[in-house]
């Protein structure tokens, strides 16, 4: 790819033009480089920092864009990538977040015990998952604890 290549791509991607064009000089490289490699992690760390602003006035159709112009965000390690956007966009709350995971994640759940007692097995079933593994499984069952358009019923 090269870099009349990348301003399609860019083009494609509904960055204004002022942004487009300080990336394509300065970031072409980073940008080619972390569409086809996820390997050494340090370097992907890296030039996905650089590229953060791009990333972020970026327009995406729908989420399989995202995943088909960020390859790298489908390789097992992505965690580490959305907490470094996360951390990007909100330094003064990603370690507040963290601090406090445990108690906002209580309180969904006394909320919800009172109103659906068959959670009761999934719940209990967090208590054999790995410590790596326990902030990410609570997250996929809020998908469960709270319904759609954030309504208790």
């Amino acid at each position: 790819m090269d870099a009349t290549n990348i301003e399609e791509l860019l083009t494609s991607w509904q960055i204004s033009g002022e942004i487009r064009h300080n990336f394509i000089y300065v970031h072409a490289h980073d940008i080619l480089w972390l569409s086809c490699n996820s390997d050494p992690w340090e370097e992907v760390i890296s030039k996905w920092k650089k590229i953060y602003a791009l990333r972020k006035e970026t327009e995406y159709e729908n989420i399989n864009d995202i995943f088909k112009y960020w390859p790298v965000l489908s390789d097992q390690r992505s965690d580490r990538l959305l907490n470094i956007d996360f951390e990007l966009m909100y330094p003064e709350k990603a370690l507040n977040f963290y601090v406090n995971w445990d108690s906002f994640y209580e309180n969904i759940l006394k909320v919800r015990q009172s109103k659906d007692s068959s959670l009761s097995e999934v719940i209990k079933s967090l208590e054999h998952v790995e410590e790596d593994m326990k902030i990410p499984t609570q997250v996929y069952i809020l998908g469960h604890l709270v319904p759609p358009k954030g309504r208790l019923t």
